[in-house]
């Protein structure tokens, strides 16, 4: 099993634990309310995992945040479904796109940057 899966689980089954049924729209809902970092902190995970195990609980459409939490306030986060291991495999299944030829992917990207950064400036020349 993929390590990142497995804190994806770890980090779901604590947001699980600690959540408390809410009703939102007529619907009674699990609604995690807390401090992530506190909370991956308890499961002795690493700080830089934090980005990535929330990006791909939100890709799974594990969680959905309902309020961004910062200071004293803490975050809410609406429970949708535990991680499953084929949607993440799913997820991560997309081959990286390539192109043969002369260009490599990564210079299309940077193409495509400066062609949409020529444009953004004619347009704040129009409005500015």
């Amino acid at each position: 099993m993929n390590a990142l899966f497995g804190h994806c689980q770890t980090v779901y089954k604590k947001m699980e634990e600690e959540c408390e049924v809410r009703t939102i729209e007529g619907q009674d809902v699990q609604v995690y309310e807390g401090f992530l970092t506190k909370l991956f902190n308890e499961l002795d995970l690493a700080v830089p995992y934090y980005t990535s195990v929330m990006r791909e609980l939100r890709k799974m459409d594990c969680v959905r945040q309902l309020r961004r939490g910062g200071g004293n306030a803490p975050s809410l986060w609406l429970l949708v479904q535990a991680p499953v291991e084929e949607v993440f495999a799913a997820t991560h299944a997309k081959p990286i796109p390539t192109q043969s030829g002369n260009q490599t992917t990564t210079k299309q990207l940077f193409q495509m940057v400066r062609d949409l950064n020529a444009r953004l400036s004619v347009l704040e020349e129009k409005v500015g």
